[in-house]
C-alpha cells in the first residue's frame, strides 16, 4: 500500500500545470532540434541542458525527458508521411506512393 501511495504522489507531483506546460515545451524544443542533421538525442540534451539549471528539480528532470523523447522520435511521422529516409531503420518504413513496401528487410 506504500507503494501505491509514493506512486499517486509522484502523479500528483508531475500532473500539475507548470509541470505539464513545461513536458510540452521541451518536447516542440527536442523535436526541433533533433530534426537538424546530425544532432541526435543525446547532442539535444547536451546542447539544451543550461535551459534547465534555473527551473524546479522537477521541472528539469521533466525538461530533460520531454527533450530526450522529443528529439528521438523527431518527426518521424511526418517524415514517414511524406515518404523520406531519415535514417536506417526509416528505409524499412517507407512506402510507395500505390502503398507496396519499397524496402523489404533481408
Amino acid at each position: 500500500m506504500e507503494a501505491i501511495g509514493g506512486l499517486l504522489t509522484g502523479f500528483g507531483i508531475i500532473l500539475t500545470l507548470d509541470n505539464l506546460f513545461v513536458c510540452f515545451l521541451g518536447s516542440m524544443i527536442g523535436t526541433l532540434v533533433g530534426v537538424l542533421p546530425g544532432v541526435g538525442p543525446l547532442a539535444a540534451l547536451a546542447l539544451l541542458l543550461p535551459i534547465t539549471f534555473t527551473m524546479t528539480p522537477v521541472g528539469g528532470m521533466v525538461m530533460l525527458a520531454s527533450i530526450f523523447y522529443g528529439a528521438m522520435y523527431r518527426g518521424d511521422r511526418l517524415l514517414r508521411r511524406r515518404h523520406t529516409r531519415r535514417d536506417r531503420d526509416d528505409v524499412l518504413c517507407a512506402d510507395d506512393r500505390d502503398g507496396r513496401h519499397s524496402f523489404r528487410a533481408a
